[in-house]
């Protein structure tokens, strides 16, 4: 869905919009646009970049909220032992 084999505006809507929220998606285009294809987006790199920052943030917040989740229900301490 990222854009490997083909662009991603191929793909059905749903697919398409489900595509463009890879970071994989603006780094691909980053690259044909580098061969001379038009790009999709005004900055490939610079979103492919950006989703792959804000996964990054989104999955250290879920972390962070689960060990504390863990530690405040004790069921870090249940489960270490």
């Amino acid at each position: 869905m990222c854009g490997i084999y083909y662009p991603v505006e191929l793909l059905p809507a749903p697919l398409a919009a489900a595509g463009r929220a890879l970071p994989l998606t603006g780094i691909l285009e980053g690259f044909r646009a580098g061969y001379g294809f038009p790009p999709a987006a005004s900055a490939p790199w610079a979103e492919g970049f950006a989703w792959g920052v804000a996964y990054l943030m989104a999955g250290g917040l879920g972390l962070h909220w689960a060990a504390r989740y863990a530690r405040r229900s004790g069921m870090l301490l249940r489960l270490s032992e």
